[in-house]
């Protein structure tokens, strides 16, 4: 998860384990008397965040044994918030961690068509499901949206203006390799209740 945001953000947005009594690497363990399962995904986050009052975090990832019910879910993510929920089959999943976390943001699902059609985005949940992870961050409009290479936004009216241009990827960003007038996302104006069509 921090790998892999500090590529996407341009080394904007960062995770440190959070410190304190009882706290391992980032970890705290709560223990409960109550059945998990079948407990509802939400009720185990409850007891969770109740075990770890006092402890200081900007975010919060809940793992819930495999046994809780997280409604055919993988995970779930507050939108936008600072909570998420794992079974713990895919608590350690890269493209589950960037995905619920990326509800946090405020992101919805990615896809024109349907909930997930959209294979360019973490938010269209189509990346590889392993330790690895994908090598892919967000889409144009996410992009565009999260601010992180706003250096190297463009806002197009092809109404009014030409352009000629490239768009360069976020890579190109992270490595020093692109120029003020280089471009990672083009935002287009496209005629009709002032929508835009985004590209990178």
């Amino acid at each position: 998860l921090r790998a892999r945001y500090i590529e996407c953000s341009n080394n904007q947005l960062t995770f440190e384990p959070a410190t304190g009594a009882g706290v391992n690497n980032g970890i705290i363990t709560v223990t409960t008397t109550t059945e998990l399962n079948g407990l509802v995904w939400t009720s185990c986050g409850d007891i969770a965040i109740s075990g770890a009052a006092g402890i200081s975090r900007d975010f919060t990832m809940v793992v819930c044994p495999n046994v809780v019910n997280f409604q055919g879910a993988a995970a779930w993510g507050q939108m936008p918030g600072s909570i998420t929920w794992y079974r713990s089959l895919y608590a350690s999943v890269p493209i589950v961690q960037v995905h619920e976390v990326g509800h946090n943001l405020g992101h919805p699902h990615s896809g024109r068509f349907e909930t997930y059609d959209d294979p360019t985005c973490n938010m269209g949940n189509q990346g590889a499901w392993s330790d690895t992870g994908s090598a892919f961050c967000f889409n144009g409009v996410k992009t565009w949206t999260n601010g992180w290479h706003s250096s190297y936004h463009r806002s197009i009216n092809p109404i009014t203006a030409t352009h000629d241009g490239s768009l360069y990827g976020i890579n190109a960003v992270n490595a020093n390799r692109i120029t003020t007038s280089e471009d990672v996302v083009w935002r287009v104006y496209t005629s009709g209740a002032g929508a835009y069509i985004y590209i990178m």
